[in-house]
């Protein structure tokens, strides 16, 4: 068997003290061993994205990040990045099915907004960018804080309860307009007629 020093503080030393007193069978040596086995032997987090991702991120008024945050705990305690990435995922299949988007008009900065920032594939990414240059009035910002806004908003009124999509859609587009917002988001190509 090997040995180990270690220099802790105080504070440390006290809680693996009360941890080894609360438990008769419990020895520094057997809590230590316990905890390194653990860190070296347990499971490895997972990467969060593979190679090759990109971060985004927008800002959100202090009360919209306040409501997310109430949202994310009624919901398991789900992170913002599959939050937000689900909701991205939700809008831009809606989108490729001729469904157009509900956005909010008119959102304007605040001082004082949060930055929700979040990594995504490649891939997602550049769907991302394809919708907003097929929109071209509409900003990422606004887009990201549209879905947020919208999806809290729903929960909110007990909407999601009922099954109905969590991302607002406008009125079904006519066939002319299906026609001339026709794109692949997966190759990236615009087609019109």
């Amino acid at each position: 068997m090997g040995k180990l020093t270690i220099n802790l503080c105080e504070e440390l030393h006290q809680k693996i003290r009360e941890d080894v007193a609360a438990d008769e069978s419990l020895t520094t040596s057997l809590l230590m061993e316990r905890i390194i086995r653990e860190h070296y032997e347990g499971p490895k987090p997972r990467p969060r994205i593979e190679s090759g991702g990109r971060t985004m991120a927008f800002s959100v008024s202090e009360e919209l990040f306040q409501r997310v945050k109430r949202y994310l705990a009624a919901h398991g305690g789900q992170s913002q990045r599959d939050f937000v990435i689900g909701l991205v995922t939700q809008g831009l299949a809606l989108w490729e099915q001729g469904k157009a988007l509900k956005m909010l008009e008119g959102y304007t900065p605040q001082k004082g907004d949060r930055t929700l920032a979040f990594a995504v594939t490649e891939e997602l990414f550049h769907q991302i960018k394809a919708y907003l240059a097929a929109h071209k009035k509409l900003s990422q910002k606004e887009f990201m804080v549209s879905l947020v806004e919208n999806a809290v908003s729903a929960w909110e009124a007990g909407a999601e309860a009922d099954g109905s999509p969590i991302v607002e859609v406008l009125p079904e587009l006519t066939e002319e307009e299906k026609r001339r917002r026709s794109f692949a988001p997966l190759s990236g190509e615009y087609t019109y007629p």
